[in-house]
């Protein structure tokens, strides 16, 4: 039996996964919270390392493009995505401790400047 794929194309991710899209990184909102309300805080986190180096610290101060963005909030309120995935952070522990260190990366000897410490500039130096 032959399936055919058809793969969506942006227009309709961003009408209907209009938070993921909005945000820079792509994190995977819907399916974090899931894993936040069935109590699985380690595997939201990790649904969030992902997308996202730093979710201890943008659970904080991610200005949440996200939010702006819900389709939740064309109904009552925009469901308050980066205060969720601070929950994540700060309850997931077991898998996730927030002073893990991530694995350096193989790759290419070759150096680069990058101007700013921010998370921009932290993920760039990751990357």
């Amino acid at each position: 039996m032959d399936y055919k794929v058809v793969q969506a194309d942006e227009n309709w991710f961003r009408e209907n996964i209009s938070c993921q899209y909005a945000c820079p990184v792509n994190t995977p909102a819907s399916s974090y919270i899931e894993r936040i309300q069935e109590g699985d805080y380690d595997s939201a986190l990790g649904l969030n390392y992902m997308a996202n180096l730093f979710p201890h610290i943008l659970g904080r101060v991610c200005t949440h493009p996200c939010e702006s963005a819900c389709r939740r909030g064309k109904i009552d309120e925009p469901v308050s995505i980066c205060s969720l995935k601070r929950v994540a952070a700060d309850f997931a522990e077991k898998e996730y401790p927030a002073g893990r260190v991530i694995a350096k990366k193989k790759g290419k000897k070759k150096k680069v400047a990058i101007i700013g410490a921010g998370p921009s500039g932290l993920a760039a130096g990751n990357d």
